[in-house]
């Protein structure tokens, strides 16, 4: 049962390394279909990141629903602090790291509260610092992935070990 169960600690920790690059890429889709519904569509805010929430995985998709229920709920909030209590209610469930909700965190600070052009530049200035960090994620689940499996296999046999 010790093994077993070091074993899977092993596995969980390097699933979450190796869940960070998909979450980016599903940030990155969601920052490029509302940068789509903002330049071109000219949807507003609160149906465009309805419409998104609902194609997309986490966190991108649970993020983009969250807003857009603060913002056209019964006691809407501006755009900032709607989308910074979404980033906060998104952000523990993710394998994302602090940095890389930073960059989510700095786009809520000007999403919604300037021109059009100004929007999709600070849009595709977030996917491109996300975009960014994709290879980092992917480098580091690749190494550290194999390094926690074994962890969490070879922990739980020297433990095994140690108490007999």
């Amino acid at each position: 049962m010790i093994v077993t169960a070091s074993s899977s600690w092993g596995w969980r920790a390097a699933a979450r390394l190796e869940a960070r690059p998909q979450q980016l890429r599903a940030l990155m889709s969601m920052l490029e279909m509302l940068e789509t519904d903002i330049s071109y569509g000219g949807v507003p805010l609160p149906v465009a990141l309805r419409r998104i929430g609902r194609t997309l995985p986490e966190p991108a998709g649970p993020l983009a629903r969250d807003t857009a229920a603060r913002l056209g709920g019964p006691r809407p909030v501006p755009v900032a602090e709607a989308w910074r209590l979404a980033v906060d209610g998104a952000a523990p469930r993710s394998a994302l790291q602090a940095a890389d909700w930073t960059i989510m965190t700095d786009l809520g600070e000007v999403l919604g509260a300037s021109d059009r052009e100004d929007q999709v530049r600070h849009l595709r200035l977030a996917h491109a610092r996300l975009g960014q960090a994709i290879a980092p994620a992917e480098e580091e689940a690749r190494r550290l992935g194999r390094v926690w499996r074994s962890l969490g296999l070879f922990g739980g046999l020297g433990l095994v070990l140690a108490l007999y």
